[in-house]
């Protein structure tokens, strides 16, 4: 079995990351892929001066759910 993580991203403070992770881990699930961790990041693209998340950063960048 194939190990994976899941990365979820939000854009406001209000919106929450449960749905995306039920969603991918069902997915992972239908793919027999292990889910080995669950990093959640919230990144809005109004802030114009924001950088953005590359993949490589996402997991220091991001709340482990799992």
């Amino acid at each position: 079995m194939e190990q994976v993580a899941i990365l979820t991203r939000v854009s406001t403070q209000g919106q929450d990351y449960e749905r995306q992770v039920v969603e991918l881990t069902d997915y992972c699930q239908r793919m027999n892929w292990e889910v080995v961790k669950v990093f959640a990041n919230k990144v809005s693209g109004a802030t114009r001066n924001h950088r953005k998340t590359n993949r490589l950063e996402a997991p220091k960048n991001c709340i482990t759910l799992t």
